[in-house]
């Protein structure tokens, strides 16, 4: 008998009924309404067994239910997982940092803890471009030659010009420093000279040992394309060879910041200290158009007939590469850029003093090129199996320097797999920490629906549609 056919004094059995089966379901109101209106329609409060049945129901339902041990494990499983996620956080963030450092960006959050002002100008702020950090800290002590030198560099790249005053201030702060002025002529002649593209056919490259090497040396035209700033970089270059130092900061930069870090305690920290050094730039590159500039002059005097101009010219050459080679602040940057200006305008200044008719200097030049070039081609020839090994067995981070070391060093270092061992067995060690944590973090990820699917969606989600 459905509950439409009951009569209106059976009712309050009927409510009891219904009260005493559908309490359990009291914490889900979907499944406590359809349990109602399922009880509606078929339930029969006339039974016989139906007071005998309520009764053993209401009992049933006093007992105290049982602990809900499933549902604590999924929690303390969640909580051991989220754990060992956290506590896998560094690994995780120097992943992140050496993917920046392999395609020279900034890594970020990498600073020690307690650091004090004066530290933390130093670091500048990862969340900060590089200009703003410099300027931060030259203004900070705008006396500071070293501060004053890393601003203008930065403030150059960012700009493509020196800051304004720039030649005032460094004559007030450090005057007898070369280092400025050549800076600041590199910077102007990035778009006042150009050289000229080849013409007629193109040189046949020469092919050494199935290597591929550049073609012989061909003169080549520059072209003026202002001649106001051209000569202004030239006042500069003669101002510069006159003064008696050269200095860049580069490394007194260096050692300073290098202060701010602790001793390293763990392989982390001694990362984070490299991951950090290895961001920095050099900013002798900008002197690198400089030798264009002498190049273009000794073109200009050599057609010009001025064998005493070109003579003094050589002189400007010879002091500013002398001044490049005994850099105590070098680094291998550094020194490419040098042998970049020294190749570069002994080529030229090789062609000047031929047609200047100035025979010892131009077999002199001629001579300083063709060493340079023949240390190219044994760079070139070298076979790859002398550092390619090393690529493949290097360490994370000795896998970004050493292989670049070697091509460049014409006699590379002896790296045996010894030499590379400890590191490697770091970064193994460190693979290991963040595998752990990547199968931890897909366990809370895929366990997580399971548990929502289990304990907390309807059973009507759960239960297959009728056929």
């Amino acid at each position: 008998m459905s509950r439409s056919e009951n009569s209106p004094s059976d009712s309050s059995a009927f409510d009891a009924l219904v009260a005493a089966t559908v309490r359990p379901l009291t914490g889900n109101a979907e499944q406590r309404l359809s349990a109602i209106a399922v009880l509606s329609e078929n339930a029969n409060p006339d039974h016989p067994a139906a007071a005998e049945t309520i009764a053993r129901w209401d009992k049933v339902d006093a007992k105290k239910r049982p602990f809900p041990w499933s549902a604590t494990l999924y929690v303390i499983a969640f909580g051991a997982l989220i754990t060992a996620v956290l506590w896998q956080r560094d690994e995780i963030r120097f992943a992140a940092e050496f993917h920046d450092v392999s395609f020279f960006d900034p890594p970020d959050a990498i600073l020690p803890e307690g650091l004090n002002l004066q530290q933390k100008l130093l670091l500048g702020d990862p969340k900060l471009g590089g200009l703003e950090n410099a300027e931060d800290l030259y203004f900070s002590d705008p006396e500071n030659p070293a501060y004053f030198a890393e601003y203008a560099i930065h403030y150059s790249n960012h700009f493509s010009k020196m800051p304004p005053g720039f030649l005032e201030t460094a004559a007030r702060i450090d005057p007898e420093n070369s280092f400025f002025l050549y800076l600041a002529a590199g910077r102007m002649d990035y778009d006042a000279i150009k050289l000229e593209q080849r013409t007629g056919p193109a040189p046949k490259p020469r092919i050494v040992n199935g290597v591929r090497l550049s073609p012989p040396p061909h003169e080549r035209d520059y072209k003026i394309n202002d001649p106001a700033t051209y000569a202004r970089s030239l006042k500069l270059i003669e101002k510069a060879s006159q003064l008696p130092v050269f200095r860049t900061y580069g490394n007194t930069m260096i050692e300073a910041r290098m202060r701010c870090f602790p001793e390293a305690q763990s392989i982390m920290q001694r990362t984070h200290a490299a991951l950090f050094f290895y961001s920095q730039t050099s900013g002798v590159i900008s002197i690198r158009k400089v030798s264009d500039t002498l190049s273009a002059r000794a073109q200009e005097l050599s057609r010009a007939g001025d064998k005493e101009g070109f003579l003094k010219l050589v002189d400007m050459r010879h002091k500013l590469i002398s001044r490049l080679v005994g850099n105590r602040d070098s680094n291998l940057i550094n020194e490419l850029v040098n042998m970049v200006v020294a190749a570069g305008t002994s080529e030229y200044f090789h062609y000047a003093a031929d047609r200047l008719g100035m025979v010892e200097l131009a077999g002199k030049f001629g001579e300083e090129n063709r060493l340079f070039r023949e240390m190219a081609d044994r760079r070139r020839i070298r076979s790859s199996d002398e550092f390619e090994w090393v690529t493949e067995r290097a360490a994370l981070l000795s896998g970004l320097t050493l292989p670049m070391i070697m091509r460049q060093s014409e006699t590379p270092p002896p790296i045996t797999l010894a030499d590379l061992s400890p590191q490697r067995y770091a970064d193994h060690a460190f693979g290991m920490r963040l595998g752990l944590t990547a199968v931890a973090l897909s366990l809370l990820i895929f366990a997580l629906p399971v548990f929502l699917f289990r304990y907390v969606f309807p059973a009507s989600l759960r239960k297959p549609p009728p056929a």
